[in-house]
């Protein structure tokens, strides 16, 4: 089997060989398409910020109207935490204690102010269940060898895809969300968390399915790992493009129906979209496709197997925000620093106006928090790299939305952001 997909690994050292005709008829095509005046302004709030100013309408109210004093036009309220728990009232998934009315005041309250509000609804996150753990395929240094096993919770505990029973409870959630007079939905975390995940017997059982035959040497035959130059490093197997392509299909079925709990049988058809990492060659790893069904991914993405470009969500959603976090404004710093002309926030904006729908809603999610330094300052160069940042995400994107508000507050962001939203 040709190992071009392997390439990924190493991606991001990739020296630039074709900017030449193709940067031209990018630029062409971006000058005829961008977006004039100044970009929308979306700010992400936490939970933990709803529990301290949503308790009462009255109070959101006035933090919504706070935040249009400042110029910010859409809200992006993540209505679920990292445990899992939420601030809307479910059946089926867990409260955070005393929060079931949190959202609904927010609702009233945004809509009050004037401001749109977006509940933003990471689906794959949470503590799982028993027996409902990702299994990831590592190479464990002090046994000397890799091994299958339950992937750590870490900071940010993570659901599993694989397993029938954990959509049909993301689903059913998702119905009960819509439920919520909203402005709209942000699907976020609905992937996997690598490519090292998810090995479970359940995963197994669907890849075995969908190919009609048994995997011989099960991961080994769709990832292994090769000596590095200081330790071990995987490797694609000669399933590994069978395997990407699956995953995608299996969770673009899943965000179909995501989509439908969402919409279908609310008075209002209110807009759904979905957040994903910005840089499209490398977001195969979470193994969602967030390009359009009809985009030339080949030709965006030359490593990308055959079938990989049917899998794509664009067409499902009303639009995407793009996690350009990165710290590269532009193609011309990538290029210089010997890295793909898409892993800067300008490229990756431009391959993504390519790769959508052109009546796809775009929003840049940025932040600055990979400007600062390892004791979380921020430096008077790494705030200017980051407003550059911010300045070219909005030049070529109709939004731009920023994590998050306690960044903003902390470091003092509020006049500078809203003049680099300025095209």
């Amino acid at each position: 089997m040709s190992r071009r997909f392997a390439h990924l690994l190493l991606i991001c050292l990739i020296a630039i060989t074709a900017i030449g005709c193709s940067r031209a008829k990018r630029d062409a095509n971006l000058k005829a398409n961008a977006p004039t005046g100044t970009a929308e302004f979306g700010l992400w709030v936490q939970p933990e910020t709803a529990a301290e100013s949503f308790q009462t309408v009255a109070e959101a109210t006035a933090f919504f109207d706070d935040l249009k004093e400042q110029k910010v036009s859409t809200v992006f309220l993540q209505v679920k935490d990292r445990q899992g728990d939420v601030i809307f009232a479910t059946k089926h998934a867990a409260a955070i204690p005393g929060a079931e009315h949190l959202l609904a005041n927010a609702a009233r309250g945004a809509n009050a102010a004037g401001v749109q509000l977006i509940a933003a609804y990471p689906v794959f996150v949470g503590n799982p269940r028993p027996g409902e753990e990702l299994i990831e395929y590592t190479y464990d240094e002090s046994a000397g060898h890799a091994r299958v096993q339950p992937r750590e919770s870490g900071p940010l505990p993570r659901l599993n895809p694989s397993i029938r029973a954990v959509r049909d409870r993301e689903l059913a959630i998702l119905r009960e969300l819509a439920a919520v007079p909203v402005d709209g939905f942000c699907l976020t975390h609905a992937g996997y968390p690598g490519s090292q995940a998810d090995f479970s017997d359940e995963a197994r059982a669907g890849f075995e399915a969908a190919m009609a035959r048994p995997v011989k040497v099960w991961p080994d035959d769709i990832l292994g790992f090769r000596p590095g130059e200081h330790r071990p490093v995987a490797e694609p197997g000669d399933l590994w493009e069978a395997w990407v392509s699956w995953r995608a299909s299996l969770l673009r079925d899943f965000l179909f129906q995501a989509q439908g709990a969402l919409t279908v049988g609310t008075e209002v058809r209110r807009p759904v979209l979905i957040m994903a990492e910005g840089y499209y060659p490398l977001h195969y790893r979470q193994g969602v496709n967030w390009a359009s069904p009809a985009a030339s991914v080949q030709k965006a993405f030359p490593s990308a197997p055959p079938r990989y470009g049917g899998t794509g969500t664009g067409a499902i959603f009303d639009g995407v925000v793009l996690e350009l976090l990165a710290p590269i404004p532009t193609i011309e710093e990538a290029v210089a620093n010997e890295m793909a002309w898409w892993s800067s926030a300008e490229g990756a904006s431009r391959l993504a106006s390519e790769l959508l729908p052109p009546d796809a809603t775009r929003w840049a999610a940025v932040t600055p928090m990979p400007f600062a330094d390892s004791e979380g300052n921020l430096s008077s160069g790494a705030r200017e790299a980051f407003l550059r940042s911010t300045h070219e995400c909005a030049r070529a994107n109709p939004g731009v939305l920023v994590l998050d508000l306690d960044y903003m507050n902390g470091w003092g962001l509020w006049a500078d952001v809203q003049g680099a939203l300025a095209r």
